[in-house]
């Protein structure tokens, strides 16, 4: 198989995707994007969310996604202003904004999506010195447990996009491919960072879904949030809390990967 994924300024498309198969077997292409929450300084635990859908999934989704915002005169949905009532959706009556927020949920509950979400407490990852960000682990175990999930359910390629920031441009990912393709995971046709503006509404999915599961993490003696459970009653959601034991294991492994293939 040859794969290539572009992009466009409002869409992620596939139009030159090559499959050297026969005719009557079936082509299985997954597209996760992912985002994060918790980066700033003083936050708690840092979350990565992954968002994984076929691409006929994302394409039904998007214009009912855009719907909802479109038709109370918002251009994009970013969790933390729309949570807090500010920027664009200060217009915005509370009514008016959670009847917005359940036509989204709605829409991604009616789509065919899985969520992977990981977090770490930042003061147990910072207490093992790393040699890589936060968020570079988390981004990097993520993409991991994708390739895992993938070669699983039998998919054919996987096509990651991540909003830039992220330090793995120049050295985990080609790591990555590598290693998935010497174990014999599911190819990864693609990893792909893309700038902050425009952004890809599947980008603001997993925005979403990044601030609801942190909010959800750091607030175990509060009242589960309604859109929590709005998310969790279409699909699955459980995010994987990192342990120490777990850091023990990967952090060196990583370090030797790194020492060994970025000569």
């Amino acid at each position: 198989m040859n794969f290539n994924l572009t992009s466009t300024e409002d869409s992620i498309s596939l139009p030159s995707v090559t499959f050297r198969i026969n005719k009557e077997d079936e082509v299985r292409i997954w597209i996760a994007y992912i985002d994060e929450s918790g980066t700033h300084g003083n936050s708690s635990h840092v979350v990565v969310a992954s968002v994984l859908a076929a691409a006929n999934a994302w394409q039904e989704l998007r214009p009912r996604w855009e719907h909802a915002l479109k038709s109370r005169g918002l251009t994009r949905y970013h969790a933390q202003e729309f949570n807090r009532r500010s920027g664009e959706y200060a217009q915005l009556t509370s009514q008016e904004l959670n009847s917005c927020a359940a036509e989204l949920l709605q829409a991604v509950n009616d789509t065919q999506i899985q969520y992977v979400v990981y977090v770490i407490e930042r003061s147990l990852f910072e207490s093992k010195k790393p040699t890589i960000s936060v968020y570079d682990y988390l981004l990097a175990t993520t993409i991991a447990d994708l390739m895992i999930k993938g070669e699983a359910d039998g998919i054919d390629a996987l096509f990651v996009i991540i909003e830039q920031g992220s330090g793995l441009d120049t050295t985990l990912c080609d790591l990555l491919t590598r290693a998935a393709y010497a174990r014999r995971l599911g190819p990864v046709g693609h990893i792909s960072w893309r700038p902050k503006e425009p952004e890809l509404f599947q980008l603001q999915v997993a925005d979403m879904i990044a601030f609801e599961s942190y909010k959800y993490i750091t607030s175990p003696t509060k009242a589960v949030r309604r859109s929590y459970q709005a998310i969790t009653s279409g699909h699955p959601l459980a995010p994987y809390l990192i342990h120490a034991s777990m850091l023990d294991c990967d952090l060196p492994k990583a370090r030797e990967f790194l020492d060994r293939f970025q000569k």
